[in-house]
């Protein structure tokens, strides 16, 4: 089932209030923030830039089917 929504018909600020909705709901979650922080923080320290695998090892897997995250 789909919604059709007018966007004249809605204020700038409930498209912001949505848009800003949106965003939250697509962020990544990760397993151990401080975990995630504290080896954050030691590798700054050291010099070395953490890539994109890092990242990525540190998401929380999905609890179910429907909230996989989407490839960029």
């Amino acid at each position: 089932m789909s919604t059709w929504v007018d966007l004249d018909t809605l204020s700038p600020s409930v498209l912001r209030h949505l848009a800003a909705a949106k965003e939250r709901a697509s962020r990544p979650s990760y397993d151990d923030t401080e975990a995630m922080g504290q080896e954050l923080a030691a590798m700054v320290m050291a010099g070395r830039r953490p890539t994109v695998g890092w990242y990525l090892r540190h998401r929380a897997r999905p609890t179910s089917p429907g909230t996989s995250p989407r490839p960029p």
